[in-house]
């Protein structure tokens, strides 16, 4: 298998280096680079320098400088040997270990042999002949190797062996970040040779990213996918997939692939747990600081994105605080990250004492914390969707039509649930709640909702009695009638009181909801002094 992954490695680049017209080096055909072997040897010291030129606009400066030296260490070891005529570079790892030497020596620059020449032109033609099948070899070859390394450093995934019905071999060692970058370095193989059967081959099979797929056939006619030049926006409910809701809003849940498109999601689509990653330190103005790694080891790093949206909290501050990254930058050596947010430099709020974690979700993915375009062929809706919460969808009518907001204590402050969420008010609850906040809200003191409440009678106690009761009922009736949550005022009484030398009125009212009618009493008292 180790000669397999190589291979493999080997053809994959050289396949792209065909396609994109670049200059083939030593690296895109090891053969090569062997048998130069005797050429590098004797007359290294001319090559090192040309190499060195070539330092400064390498990818990797800092590695290939220590590859030349390292190289030069070969040579003179291999010059001064008794097995002077062995060529260290046929052994694999040898040549791995200067891969981006051999990278850095383009084949053009060489004068070439009959023999070299007929190497490359047998190598370029195979692979140039490669067919989805062959494609698809390399993709099983990196799959396996990547699932069994990751096997012996105890990284098996139960869901993952069950799901694609293998036995995990047992642990042998520890993991360290040389295992996980090597596990990367075949999880890149993977997603290489994914790009070129969604891009180049057409693949019918479920393995392949359907989004991938379907935007290579974008402009298939034989899949169906519609032009969409407008939108509106909905929300998931929780629980829901992308295809029950293209079932539930476009009428077939094949469509759920528009909903992925127009919306730049990936797999898997729909991350509602998210991960809580707690601060490294103590915030400061608009910066945190992240772990380079979590506690198992696993690097952070590529799970944050400039424009991506998080949210802080701590013990002491349950409440979400939603920001956006603006900046992110690595710090050398330790790798701890560092994040700058948007929103006011308040940062320092947030303690580690008080078990302070910034929350982020998987990129390319939503929730139903967040609002998704529904591509549609008409005009924009005017406001996003009113759809029914899942927690409502097997109530009553009038309970769904009752709607749901923030719960309000006795007080009027708003209510958490244990986990530090904003409790929600729905069905009866809320509409008794709506009832109430008309009641406890003088008409004329909300600047953008002139109308809402009762009409105002403080001021008025010298005024006749039966004409503030006229007032009042005829505040309270309009209220009501205006909500298209009540459909009639069933009874109402106002009656005058007076408790402790204050007068004021006793209300007994009775509404009834819309839909199936439920009626609710409600019950309370206005002092005019």
């Amino acid at each position: 298998m180790t000669n397999d992954i190589f291979n493999s490695f080997v053809d994959i680049t050289l396949w792209f280096d065909l396609k994109q017209g670049a200059d083939l080096t030593l690296a895109s055909i090891p053969l090569l680079a062997q048998l130069r072997w005797p050429y590098l040897r004797d007359s290294w010291e001319t090559t090192r320098l040309e190499l060195l030129d070539k330092v400064a606009a390498s990818t990797d400066p800092a590695n290939l400088l220590q590859q030349i030296e390292d190289f030069s260490t070969l040579v003179e070891s291999q010059r001064s040997s008794v097995k002077f005529y062995v060529n260290p570079i046929q052994n694999q790892n040898t040549f791995k270990n200067f891969f981006l030497l051999f990278q850095t020596i383009s084949i053009n620059s060489l004068q070439l042999t009959v023999e070299e020449q007929n190497i490359i032109t047998s190598n370029t033609n195979r692979v140039n002949a490669f067919t989805k099948t062959n494609f698809l070899a390399a993709q099983e070859v990196f799959r396996k190797v990547r699932d069994e390394s990751s096997d012996i450093i105890g990284g098996t995934d139960v869901d993952y062996n069950r799901i694609f019905g293998r036995s995990a071999a047992p642990t042998l060692k520890t993991k360290t970040p040389n295992d996980i970058l090597i596990l990367q370095n075949y999880q890149d193989g993977i997603k290489a040779v994914e790009y070129v059967l969604n891009n180049y081959f057409s693949l019918d099979t479920s393995s392949v990213d359907p989004f991938a797929l379907a935007k290579t056939n974008a402009n298939n006619p034989d899949y169906a996918i519609n032009s969409s030049t407008a939108g509106s926006f909905v929300q998931l409910q929780y629980g829901e997939n992308l295809q029950s809701l293209a079932q539930r809003l476009l009428g077939n849940p094949d469509r759920w692939i528009e909903i992925a498109l127009a919306n730049g999601l990936k797999p898997p689509y729909i991350d509602e747990v998210g991960e809580d990653i707690p601060l490294l330190a103590n915030g400061a103005n608009d910066q945190v600081n992240i772990a380079a790694t979590t506690l198992s080891g696993d690097p952070n790093i590529g799970k944050f994105f400039i424009n991506q949206i998080v949210f802080l909290q701590s013990n002491a501050l349950p409440f979400p605080d939603q920001r956006t990254i603006l900046n992110l930058k690595v710090i050398p050596v330790s790798g701890e990250i560092v994040l700058e947010l948007s929103g006011d430099p308040d940062l320092s709020k947030f303690k580690t004492s008080e078990n302070a974690t910034v929350r982020i979700f998987k990129p390319n993915t939503v929730n139903s914390q967040f609002f998704l375009v529904l591509p549609t062929t008409g005009a924009v809706a005017p406001q996003p969707l009113n759809e029914v919460p899942w927690f409502l969808q097997t109530k009553k009518e009038d309970e769904k039509q009752a709607g749901v907001d923030l719960a309000l204590d006795a007080n009027g402050d708003l209510m958490f649930t244990s986990n530090g969420d904003l409790s929600l008010s729905y069905g009866l609850a809320n509409a008794i709640q709506a009832a109430k906040l008309k009641f406890v809200v003088e008409q004329g003191t909300l600047n953008r909702h002139g109308d809402f409440g009762v009409a105002t009678i403080i001021g008025a106690k010298n005024l006749d009695p039966d004409t503030l009761k006229g007032q009042l009922t005829t505040s309270i009736v309009t209220a009501i009638q205006s909500d298209p949550r009540f459909s009639a005022v069933e009874s109402l009484s106002v009656n005058s009181i007076t408790s402790n030398n204050a007068s004021g009125f006793l209300v007994n009212l009775v509404v009834k909801l819309a839909g199936t009618g439920t009626s609710i009493p409600i019950t309370f008292t206005i002092n005019p002094n």
